[in-house]
């Protein structure tokens, strides 16, 4: 066996790492409240997006959030359009695009 071969991970340990990461993340994804006021904007602003249909003038209350990129809003907005309501407004749906 050669010294590459030897650095690099195979697919079984790279399949461990990542159960075990996922083992480790997941109860605090969905036990965990909001710890960031961030975390807190961008889910209600998601929330209000939702609420509006409007994907592409975002905003938090009545203010824009035009210097945070628009995908990371679209991808929450998917996520919790697929696995909860968004008037629920269940935090670990909002946080599963960051997860992947």
């Amino acid at each position: 066996m050669t010294a590459a071969a030897a650095d690099r991970m195979g697919l079984r340990e790279g399949l461990l790492l990542l159960i075990a990461a996922l083992i480790l993340l997941v109860p605090g994804l969905t036990g965990l409240p909001p710890v960031d006021r961030d975390e807190s904007r961008y889910a209600v602003a998601t929330t209000q997006m939702l609420a509006s249909g409007d994907y592409v003038d975002i905003r938090f209350q009545d203010q824009p959030r035009y210097l945070q990129p628009a995908g990371v809003y679209w991808l929450q907005a998917l996520s919790a359009g697929a696995f909860t309501e968004p008037e629920a407004r269940q935090i670990w749906a909002f946080r599963l695009p960051s997860l992947l």
